[in-house]
């Protein structure tokens, strides 16, 4: 459940760009990848 719940708040553009904080961009698009 809380994977479920993660998924979607990520997903919400505003709250993607707030918990990614100081993530560089490559770790971001990596874990989008593997989304899949």
């Amino acid at each position: 459940m809380k994977r479920k719940l993660w998924k979607e708040y990520f997903w919400s553009r505003s709250y993607c760009l707030l918990t990614t904080g100081g993530s560089p961009i490559e770790a971001i698009n990596k874990y989008i990848e593997n989304q899949g």
